[in-house]
């Protein structure tokens, strides 16, 4: 296990193993042939790709199941006229307080999914329910006191 943080932590601190994708990420339209969109093209070697919180936005599952598919992909950089295709082989993860909602859910999207529940939460009360642990405190305020 402790190997497994490990090689996590070096993905996700080495850009060149990593890409930061914005949270709209899997919520925009599938990639047409050709198209510019540099998300994409960013896509090409990395191992990870972070997305962070989508709001209440649907996945498109036809874009999920392209990207996890091994497919080739075409795509160019803005202002670009070179279109590269490549075959992502990205694993994806996607920060979240919500599962996220999908456009089409079958057995399928499913199988490409692997969902961590974390059941304790950091809250700032005293009555605190089973799960809740203290947070720490601000950081202004932990060196206020050094």
């Amino acid at each position: 296990m402790e190997n497994l943080y490990l090689l996590l932590y070096s993905c996700i601190h080495l850009d060149l193993f990593n890409a930061s994708l914005p949270s709209s990420f899997f919520s925009i339209d599938s990639n047409t042939t050709g198209s510019a969109n540099p998300m994409l093209v960013s896509l090409k070697d990395k191992r990870v790709g972070i997305v962070s919180e989508t709001g209440h936005r649907d996945y498109k599952t036809e874009m999920i199941k392209n990207l996890t598919g091994r497919d080739e992909i075409a795509s160019r950089n803005l202002y670009s006229n070179y279109i590269q295709t490549f075959s992502i082989s990205t694993k994806f993860i996607v920060l979240t307080n919500h599962i996220p909602t999908f456009t089409f859910n079958d057995e399928a999207l499913w199988r490409r999914i692997v969902v961590l529940h974390f059941n304790n939460k950091f809250v700032n009360k005293t009555n605190k329910k089973p799960g809740e642990k203290s947070a720490d405190p601000p950081l202004r305020t932990i060196l206020e006191k050094v």
